[in-house]
C-alpha cells in the first residue's frame, strides 16, 4: 500500500477572521452553483476564539472581546451555528462542502457522513 502524508503546505494557515472569511466564502461559493463539486478542505487558524453571531449580540460581547483580545486571544466571528471554540496551531479544522439529498440534509448525517469519509482516508493510510 502506498503511504499518503498530508504535507504541512496542504493546510492553509489564517491569521484570525481570515479562516472564518475563506470557509464562508467557500460555502458561499458551493451554495450558489460556482462550486458544484465536494470540497474538502484542512486548515488552520491563527490562536483566537471563533464565536457565533448569536454571542456577540450579548450586551457584553464587546467588552469580553477586548479584553480577550488584551490577553493575546482575538474573537472572531462566524455566520454558522454552534458553540464558541478555541483555534490554534494544535487545533485542525476541516471544512467538507456536498451536495445532500434532502432527507440527509441534517446535521447529524453531515456530521456522520464527514466522520466517515475521515475514517475510510485512516484506514487507507494504515491506521485503524
Amino acid at each position: 500500500m502506498a503511504e499518503t502524508v498530508l504535507l504541512q503546505e496542504q493546510v492553509a494557515r489564517f491569521a484570525p477572521q481570515e479562516g472564518i472569511a475563506f470557509e464562508e466564502a467557500r460555502f458561499t461559493a458551493f451554495k450558489s452553483g460556482r462550486a458544484t463539486y465536494p470540497e474538502l478542505h484542512f486548515w488552520q487558524q491563527s490562536q483566537s476564539i471563533v464565536t457565533t453571531q448569536t454571542m456577540a449580540r450579548h450586551a457584553t460581547f464587546d467588552w469580553a472581546s477586548e479584553r480577550s483580545r488584551a490577553r493575546g486571544w482575538p474573537v472572531a466571528i462566524r455566520r454558522s451555528g454552534g458553540g464558541t471554540v478555541f483555534h490554534g496551531q494544535k487545533v485542525l479544522c476541516v471544512s467538507l462542502m456536498e451536495r445532500l439529498p434532502a432527507a440527509n440534509a441534517n446535521v447529524d448525517f453531515a456530521y456522520h457522513r464527514l466522520c466517515d469519509l475521515l475514517l475510510a482516508g485512516l484506514r487507507d493510510l494504515g491506521v485503524e
